[in-house]
Formats: C-alpha cells, sequence, structure tokens
C-alpha cells in the first residue's frame, strides 16, 4: 500500500501528493487536510479550521469520508470531524464508491462504508477499484477482482494498473524484461505487450514507450502520435506533459494537444500535468503556475507545488533548498488561504 503524506516522483517530475489520493475524485468543497503542532486537521476553501488537529496522520475526502490515524491505527471521519469508523486497520486509502482499500496483517482487502469487511485482507497488494475492478497480487502475480472479491481476470501479470477508458496497462514476463500491454475489462488482451514502458488511457490515447522513445496509442495500440519523446504522460485537461531531448539527465517539458502539435513549447525544466486548468512548471529552481495558454499566471516562488483542485493547491515555500519550508494553501490567483505555522 503506497505510504501517506509524501511527494513522490511520476515520470521524472515532482508530483505533490497532498495526503492520501488527492485527485479529481476528491468531494468538491470538502475539507482539506493540514498539519498544524505535530497534528493532522481540516481547513475549509477559506481557510477556517473546521476539524481541529488531532490526528497523527490524515487523508482527503472521497464520497464524504476520509481516513485518519488516531495513534497507531486508521479510521474513517466524516466531514463534521466524526469518527464513523472506528480506527482499526494498519493502513487505509480513500472511498472510492462504496469501497476502500485497506491493510491489515500485510494483506489487503476491502471495507464497505460502515466498515465492514466485504472483501477480507488477503492480498499481498491492491489497487483501488475503478470501472467497477480493481488489480489484485496474489502469489507474486496481478489480476483483476469485483466487488465480491472474485477473480474476473485470473492472476498472471506481472504488474498492472487501474482502468480507464476500458483499457488497464498489464506487464506479461518478468518484472524486469517484460513487456506492457493493455487488457480489456473482461480480461481480453486487447493491445499485445510490446511496450518497454507506457501510462494510462485518457481522451482515448495512452502513452507509451518503444525504441526508446514516447508516443501515444489509440485503444486498439495504433499509434496516432508517433514514438518522438524522451518522456510522456497521460492527457489531462486535454493536454500532454511531454519531454523533448535530453534523455532522464537533461531536455525540457513542453505540452501537446491530441494531435501531437506543441501548444505550449518545451521551455521548462520540469512540469506537472494540467489539472484545474492551471499546470505547475519550474524554468529553473523554483515552481509557478501556468494556464492553457501558457501565460504565467502565479510567478515561480515555491520549492514544490500541486495540483489545482477545486481552486486550491498545496504548496511548500521558504526554507533553505527545501529544508524548513512550509506547506500552504493557494488559490487559483497565488493567494496564501492558509499556512502552517512550522
Amino acid at each position: 500500500m503506497r505510504k501517506h503524506n509524501c511527494f513522490t516522483r511520476m515520470s521524472g517530475a515532482v508530483a505533490l501528493l497532498l495526503v492520501i489520493g488527492w485527485s479529481t475524485q476528491a468531494l468538491a468543497g470538502a475539507p482539506r487536510p493540514v498539519k498544524q503542532n505535530k497534528q493532522w486537521g481540516y481547513i475549509d476553501e477559506t481557510g477556517k479550521m473546521v476539524i481541529s488537529p488531532q490526528f497523527a496522520e490524515a487523508g482527503a475526502f472521497h464520497d464524504g469520508l476520509a481516513p485518519v490515524k488516531v495513534g497507531h491505527a486508521w479510521g474513517y471521519i466524516d466531514t463534521e470531524g466524526k469518527v464513523v469508523i472506528n480506527p482499526q486497520f494498519d493502513e487505509a486509502e480513500p472511498f472510492t464508491g462504496d469501497l476502500a482499500r485497506v491493510e491489515q496483517g500485510d494483506k489487503e482487502g476491502f471495507i464497505n462504508r460502515t466498515g465492514s469487511v466485504v472483501i477480507p485482507a488477503q492480498y499481498d497488494d491492491a489497487r483501488d477499484f475503478s470501472e467497477d475492478l480493481a488489480a489484485a497480487e496474489s502469489n507474486g502475480k496481478w489480476g483483476y477482482i469485483n466487488a465480491a472479491g472474485k477473480w474476473v481476470i485470473e492472476p498472471q501479470f506481472s504488474d498492472a494498473g487501474d482502468f480507464h477508458d476500458g483499457r488497464a496497462r498489464v506487464k506479461a514476463g518478468g518484472s524486469l524484461g517484460g513487456k506492457w500491454g493493455y487488457v480489456d475489462t473482461e480480461g481480453k488482451m486487447a493491445i499485445n505487450p510490446r511496450f518497454d514502458d507506457c501510462g494510462d488511457f485518457n481522451h482515448k490515447l495512452a502513452p507509451v514507450k518503444a525504441d526508446k522513445q514516447w508516443g501515444y496509442v489509440d485503444a486498439l495500440g495504433e499509434f496516432k502520435i508517433q514514438p518522438q519523446f524522451s518522456d510522456a504522460d497521460s492527457f489531462s485537461d486535454g493536454l500532454a506533459k511531454v519531454k523533448v531531448g535530453g534523455g532522464l539527465s537533461g531536455g525540457k517539458y513542453g505540452y501537446i494537444d491530441e494531435t501531437g502539435s506543441m501548444v505550449i513549447n518545451a521551455n521548462y525544466k520540469d512540469a506537472e500535468s494540467f489539472s484545474g486548468g492551471l499546470a505547475a512548471v519550474k524554468t529553473k529552481d523554483k515552481w509557478g503556475y501556468i494556464d492553457k495558454t501558457g501565460k504565467v499566471v502565479i510567478a515561480e516562488s515555491f520549492v514544490e507545488a500541486g495540483g489545482f483542485e477545486d481552486g486550491l493547491a498545496r504548496i511548500e515555500s521558504g526554507g533553505v533548498m527545501g529544508v524548513g519550508a512550509k506547506s500552504a494553501w493557494i488559490d487559483s490567483t497565488g493567494k496564501t488561504i492558509w499556512q502552517a505555522d512550522k
């Protein structure tokens, strides 16, 4: 199960994971988690503390509930801060619909909104449900289960992702030397494994790596944008982040549209995908935000910058080389609505 409250690397660029699973699935207008005096609480969209700091860790609200850690165990609260599922799990993820993924004794399973176990913790690893299926690992192989915990696609892959646009990326062969392809929701191999790496489908296109270059294929596996980039992400808000030149140690990031045209020139040392109409970018040492025309709307002044969701983004600023930086929430104009005390 993935760790909480951390920054992670994705496709060579820094992506801010605010807390567990903060994404476009987060409840619009829901309280945001913040850390104050070594405890986690929640603020509203104006920066007002609406759930007082009291948790050891805290996750994002999805579908009206959020995972929180009390002592050494995870449970769930509602938007009023009331504990609705008592802390009892080793790890816990946000709800996606009526189910949430939890960990007990190094195994993963799923609970419903009352806290009842509906799929026992029996998997070595698992992912959240998407398009009514969840990837799960058993004895070193990945397959897909339904909401009843039955195998719909038997474990057979060395890795597996979520479903998007009716396709999920899967890896056949060894974890080191295998190839990536895509399956449909019935388990049929929709695109045979032939790629060195790949990403999720969005806008009916998926980024794939072939012969050290990235391009984009359609649902049948036909190239719609020929391999030409040293890195590429899935489409988001109608644009995709791509890297031109330099491989892993150099090059610049820009953005293409669904025809493959470069609509925002590759001028950035680092960049993130668009969300909420804005994208975090870095030309030198600090992060700022641009709009979909490439116009700078928030100057580069942050040491870390997350994506906008429901009009707000979490950033970190100050400190020396990132040490001692303070986290904050900003609105789409760059105005700080809340800042950590330390």
